[in-house]
């Protein structure tokens, strides 16, 4: 039996109607990237309510996609939405429970809710799957330095910085910090 799922079929500008699609199709695969895709777009141009909307169409076709949850709850950071954004977060990690990406984004908007420690555990988690992701050492040293916990940030700090290092000298910098395993699409 085929995969069917509801996609979504241009109407006019816009506006979109729902349809049902073979989710093995390739037609449908390439929908949910190219929602993805203009979602990126949206939030390179700072517009994260359109980057919301198209992530929210994306998902109407295929709500099992762990990375278009992680990449909502980042438009949703942006907009200071981190209800919202931890939320996403929760979804892209029961999909995807080794997503070490989405319990870094989960940590910075745990963060920002001055919920030090959740965050610092998320970032901890992060680093489990990701221990070369600098980003995540440098939060979690933030957190800690928050809380006072001084002796903790500074090691943090300096891993931060060896790690930052190592990856500049392998000459594979990236700004993206997911480029590792889990994002296909930045």
């Amino acid at each position: 039996m085929a995969n069917i799922k509801s996609s979504l079929k241009a109407k006019s500008g816009n506006a979109f109607t729902l349809q049902a699609v073979d989710t093995s199709n390739h037609q449908y695969q390439l929908a949910v990237k190219n929602f993805n895709n203009r979602a990126v777009a949206c939030r390179r141009q700072k517009d994260f309510t359109c980057a919301i909307k198209n992530y929210n169409n994306a998902l109407r076709i295929d709500r099992g996609f762990a990375v278009l949850y992680n990449n909502r709850g980042v438009a949703c950071l942006e907009k200071k939405a981190f209800d919202r954004a931890i939320s996403d977060f929760d979804r892209a990690l029961t999909i995807a429970p080794d997503m070490g990406i989405a319990y870094y984004n989960r940590g910075i908007a745990w963060r920002a809710e001055k919920k030090l420690n959740r965050a610092i555990d998320d970032f901890t988690r992060a680093l489990k799957a990701l221990p070369d992701l600098a980003r995540a050492y440098n939060n979690r040293g933030e957190a800690y330095d928050e809380k006072g916990e001084t002796e903790l940030a500074i090691k943090d700090f300096i891993r931060a910085i060896e790690e930052s290092r190592k990856l500049i000298e392998s000459g594979k910098y990236t700004a993206c910090p997911c480029s590792q395993k889990q994002c296909e699409w930045h």
